[in-house]
């Protein structure tokens, strides 16, 4: 189903504007299949412009890594986005101010495709199914739970990526008083070394450990308390793997603290999430020391939870 005249939203002129959030994945033991939202964001601003094609200005964390040409993720989304939705060629000024450390498992990427992809919507004559736009997203990113949270916000269970019908999904608002602490280390591991590190086969006992605690993780969530303890993001399928990498990752999984509800890497790292109700200065301070007992230094950053997704903030 969709409803008529989205297309002609933006054609007085006025900049559209976007806002999408960074996204923490996998959560310990929810591999490939969960993620949260996060307040940290990417914003960006569109204006039509009288000559074709497309132009991007990025300001934000390492603009030097940030190609702004034809290869750029969110230019890429948007192309591919108006060519599935049946939108006219863009012809756009755009800025995107993102705070989104890049490459460290914060969904930077993920965010750029469901930027560019919601743009691409948006101009559609006829707005597309919230599944076709997760569909498309999860297609460019190679998986669906980080684009899933970025859209739609909260704590993200998402399958069936690249199945008739798209990915399926299912939200829970994050609480208010929940907060998120991201150690982010200065040594970093690139996204496709990250996937070398994990073997073909895993051992049946490790599967059902997994899908024991993603079930409590889960059931957690959804319950709407949060009732979340440390064991919950025990994981045996990537984290192992992956701590090896990097020094101090091992040691941030294995603290445990009555202020902390449970540690886990951040997508496939390098950054380490730490979820509490407490004070976010003792989750800081525990992270940086295990970071450091290891001779790495490393940043901190407490966030809130995103419960709203991409959302168009002018109400345009």
């Amino acid at each position: 189903m969709t409803r008529q005249g989205a297309g002609s939203t933006g054609d007085d002129g006025r900049p559209l504007r976007l806002r999408v959030p960074a996204t923490s994945a996998n959560l310990g033991c929810a591999f490939d299949t969960a993620a949260i939202a996060l307040r940290l964001h990417l914003e960006l601003t569109a204006t039509r412009r009288s000559r074709p094609g497309l132009e991007l200005k990025y300001i934000g964390p390492q603009q030097e890594r940030v190609k702004v040409g034809a290869e750029n993720l969110l230019l890429r989304a948007l192309l591919a986005a108006a060519d599935r939705f049946g939108a006219d060629p863009p012809a756009m000024a755009l800025e995107v101010r993102s705070d989104i450390p890049i490459g460290v498992g914060l969904g930077s990427s993920a965010a750029a495709i469901v930027a560019g992809v919601e743009l691409g919507a948006r101009l559609a004559p006829e707005t597309p199914l919230l599944a076709d736009k997760l569909n498309l997203a999860a297609e460019l990113d190679g998986h669906p739970d980080n684009v899933a949270a970025a859209t739609l916000g909260g704590f993200v269970v998402v399958s069936g990526a690249g199945e008739a019908g798209g990915p399926r999904t299912a939200k829970a608002h994050l609480d208010d008083d929940l907060r998120f602490v991201v150690a982010i280390p200065s040594q970093g591991m690139a996204t496709a070394k990250s996937r070398l590190a994990l073997p073909a086969t895993y051992p049946r006992e490790d599967v059902v450990h997994n899908l024991q605690r993603v079930a409590l993780l889960v059931a957690s969530a959804f319950s709407g308390e949060f009732s979340f303890q440390p064991e919950f993001f025990d994981d045996r399928l990537h984290q192992p793997q992956r701590a090896r990498e990097i020094p101090g990752v091992a040691e941030c999984l294995r603290i445990r603290h009555p202020e902390l509800l449970g540690v886990c890497l951040s997508g496939s790292g390098s950054a380490v999430l730490a979820v509490t109700r407490g004070s976010p200065d003792i989750a800081s301070q525990l992270l940086r020391e295990a970071f450091d007992r290891r001779g790495v230094r490393a940043s901190t950053l407490s966030l809130g939870g995103d419960n709203a997704g991409a959302v168009w903030p002018t109400g345009e």
